[in-house]
């Protein structure tokens, strides 16, 4: 029975070492594949013929929900603007802000091949992050690189007004919305009402989670921010934090670009073994070559250093105060404050307000 035990044992472990090595044989010919340029499924907006994408009649939807969105349009009401004109995705379902949301950060339009090393990017969404390599494709790009990066540079402006869980589509009944926090725990101050006054409040006090009450009238917290951004556009002086965004939007270029370097020496090896043919070798080292200058220039761009104009800055808070002080809407009073503002903290014992500006 021993023995019995130990050959079922060892054949459980020599199942398990086989599924793993075909795991990453798998992985590494999936790899392989993006390397080429090559894609491993079919994308909206292309069909898939002969491991080649080529774009279809849903290209121009894919131009239109880029054009959209880089306008100014929400990723919600594009959706909706797609469904009332009988849209249905590939699987016979309506649009939604995810299918609009993956459509804008997928770099197939762009002719990239995007490859995710632990197979989640789509599914958490995390579309840049670590795991994330992206190669050249062979297939023709339905968007041109500027409609591209304009998107890009809107979904990150969108990103650092609204951080995960602030959704945007709520709506604005007040200019602080979203802006004013508790120095005690740090939870939004949410507006409430009694009687014909509006108030401010800690959202955690009244859940009971926090216990110091930074009950505010809303006209007396307004008054006191239009003055504050008054002082620091007199005094040239902004409390200018780094804006948090998530952390895993970095990609780590260095790494990238030392797996092709080292991928360039595999192909000389191979070539000095006689693996590989001179042609061969030529026709990978150029590919590889070229993957490399390509992260390179990423990892360049990832890194610029834009310098603080403070001049500069100080006219665009003056600007947003003038436009805070006007007829507008509480919703555009808003937006407009979140173009400068990270955050208010409400401080209750010496019953100030800071500003945390962001550039």
């Amino acid at each position: 029975n021993e023995f019995g035990e130990l050959i079922e044992r060892i054949i459980e472990w020599d199942e398990a070492h086989y599924m793993t090595r075909l795991s990453q044989e798998v992985k590494r010919g999936m790899l392989d594949t993006a390397s080429r340029g090559e894609p491993m499924s079919r994308q909206f907006g292309y069909d898939l013929r002969n491991k080649q994408l080529i774009p279809n009649a849903d290209a121009e939807i894919v131009r239109r929900i880029f054009q959209d969105f880089v306008s100014g349009t929400g990723m919600s009401l594009i959706a909706r603007n797609l469904n009332a004109s009988g849209f249905r995705t590939v699987r016979g379902n309506p649009a939604d802000n995810r299918f609009v949301e993956y459509v804008l950060n997928n770099p197939v339009y762009i002719g990239k091949i995007r490859y995710s090393k632990d197979g989640r990017a789509s599914s958490v969404r995390n579309y840049h992050g670590e795991n994330v390599v992206l190669f050249d494709g062979k297939h023709e790009p339905i968007i041109d690189q500027s409609l591209w990066d304009a998107a890009q540079a809107r979904i990150n402006d969108l990103k650092r007004k609204y951080p995960r869980y602030h959704r945007q589509q709520q709506p604005v009944d007040f200019m602080l919305k979203g802006l004013m926090r508790c120095d005690t725990c740090g939870a939004t101050l949410c507006m409430q009402s009694s009687g014909s006054v509006n108030y401010i409040q800690c959202h955690n006090y009244n859940r009971g989670k926090c216990n110091v009450s930074h009950c505010l009238s809303l006209n007396v917290a307004n008054r006191e921010v239009i003055a504050a951004l008054q002082r620091a556009v007199v005094n040239m002086d902004f409390n200018i934090t780094p804006h948090e965004i998530e952390h895993n939007d970095k990609t780590d270029y260095d790494r990238l670009i030392h797996a092709e370097e080292r991928k360039l020496q595999k192909a000389k090896e191979a070539y000095l073994a006689d693996v590989d043919t001179l042609e061969e070798y030529q026709s990978n080292k150029a590919k590889i070559q070229k993957s490399i200058d390509s992260l390179i220039a990423e990892r360049d761009k990832q890194q610029e250093i834009k310098p603080f104009d403070i001049n500069a800055f100080s006219r665009k808070v003056e600007s947003v105060l003038r436009f805070i002080q006007s007829d507008a809407s509480e919703q555009a009073k808003n937006e407009a404050l979140r173009s400068i503002l990270h955050k208010i903290v409400y401080q209750k014992a010496p019953k100030t307000l800071i500003l945390f500006f962001y550039v």
